[in-house]
């Protein structure tokens, strides 16, 4: 995530400027700097930013177990957004997204 920030692409929300910019430079996979981030930042953010962000989730995730896709769902969302509320409304897009990938005819 640090890499896409640095890369400077042609838009990027609030709620990310707060929360990723501890992920710049890191040289190992350090995801709670990133938690860290958004929980002291971004706590009552509700905006979309990772829900614009969620879709290439949805199709890694699609044949996993409904439990796994909530879970990976979650782990995502936290990183940027730590609101709740943010975390439900991307756990029910996912899995709809999800139920129109396995269920195509």
């Amino acid at each position: 995530m640090g890499n896409w920030y640095t890369s400077k692409p042609i838009d990027v929300g609030g709620t990310i400027k707060q929360s990723v910019p501890k992920a710049c430079g890191m040289k190992v996979h350090q995801a709670h700097l990133v938690r860290k981030g958004a929980t002291e930042k971004s706590q009552k953010s509700q905006s979309n930013g990772t829900m614009m962000a969620i879709t290439p989730l949805s199709i890694w995730c699609h044949r996993l177990e409904t439990q796994d896709i909530v879970k990976a769902v979650r782990e995502y969302t936290i990183l940027i957004h730590p609101n709740e509320l943010v975390v439900l409304a991307n756990t029910f897009y996912t899995l709809t997204l999800c139920y129109l990938l396995n269920h195509t005819s």
